[in-house]
């Protein structure tokens, strides 16, 4: 996906998103609305990129295991949950 003028393009030419700037002419809006555009051309990339960190880390361990292990670091175990809830809620399966 490549973004172009606050518009997101697919690589087969189909617009995906459409990111408006407000009307006025505070910089800051468009700047805005050009990086929401880029962020949203980045999803696909982005996305797999968490599920292959995800399977990697998870490899040892279940779900349950992360949860309730007193041997998992306490900051390694909320990125981890919080990067699987994010995970579920990009591909709409709630955790």
């Amino acid at each position: 996906w490549e973004p172009h003028d606050g518009t997101v393009w697919a690589d087969n030419g189909m617009r995906v998103a459409v990111i408006p700037s407000t009307m006025t002419t505070d910089p800051t809006a468009e700047y805005e609305a050009e990086a929401n555009a880029r962020l949203i051309a980045a999803a696909p990339e982005l996305l797999e990129a968490l599920e292959k960190i995800d399977r990697w880390l998870m490899q040892p361990w279940s779900v349950n295991d992360v949860q309730e292990s007193k041997a998992v670091h306490p900051a390694f175990r909320d990125a981890l949950l919080a990067s699987r809830a994010a995970l579920a809620l990009a591909k709409d399966k709630p955790e």
